[in-house]
């Protein structure tokens, strides 16, 4: 090495980092989340004080779905999966543990990268991408990650408003108010049938803690 060269400061190392175009995640021991970059702001909506000092459990099934960390945990390696955000983004998130010297996990760092090649994306959310295209698109199955299956015909009408008259649908509205009422709907239809959060778990295929926090979200409980 050059007796000459410094290499970056970590303050520059830390602004780097803060500015890279994937999205870096890292948890502690506690399953708390203690550093995120800027690229949050992309995949979900928010800015990093959004989300530092939150724990796993007040992150996940709100801000995205099919979770690594535990997976990380359980069986102590790295582990990808695929994943989608409160935003509808596709991502592949890439967990690393980092382990002490007593072979404990200490951290685990998160590479989170977009997926912009439809060839890449799961067969089920091609479908659903390509659903204002079919002529009788009443029989079309939505596919939600759960593996649960609803036919478009049972949806909130609202949901092909955002295809078919996204001029009416969305003005004057963010894409989070859009989002936020078609979430409503659907969190209403389903407790009116089903009367319980856990219930309501189900009929979703999402977990009981979500389903209990979109139902006083929504002032139905």
């Amino acid at each position: 090495m050059n007796d000459n060269f410094k290499g970056l400061s970590d303050s520059e190392l830390r602004n780097i980092i803060d500015n890279l175009h994937d999205e870096i995640m890292i948890y502690d021991n506690n399953y708390r989340l203690v550093y995120v970059n800027n690229a949050c702001i992309r995949h979900y909506g928010f800015g990093t004080e959004k989300f530092l000092g939150k724990k796993f459990n007040q992150l996940d099934e709100i801000y995205w779905g099919n979770s690594t960390l535990p997976d990380v945990y359980k069986e102590k390696k790295i582990v990808a999966k695929h994943q989608i955000t409160n935003l509808g983004n596709d991502i592949i998130t890439i967990s690393v543990p980092i382990f002490d010297k007593k072979g404990k996990i200490k951290y685990v760092c998160q590479n989170v990268n977009d997926i912009y090649i439809k060839s890449e994306i799961g067969k089920a959310e091609e479908f659903f991408l390509d659903v204002s295209k079919k002529e009788n698109e009443n029989d079309v199955p939505y596919i939600y990650k759960s593996g649960k299956e609803i036919l478009v015909k049972d949806m909130p009408k609202s949901i092909f408003d955002i295809y078919s008259k996204p001029q009416n649908f969305c003005k004057g509205k963010t894409l989070n108010e859009v989002l936020e009422s078609v979430e409503r709907q659907v969190v209403i239809k389903a407790y009116k049938k089903c009367k319980s959060s856990v219930a309501v778990a189900k009929e979703l295929g999402i977990s009981q803690p979500k389903a209990y926090r979109l139902i006083k979200k929504y002032g139905l409980k």
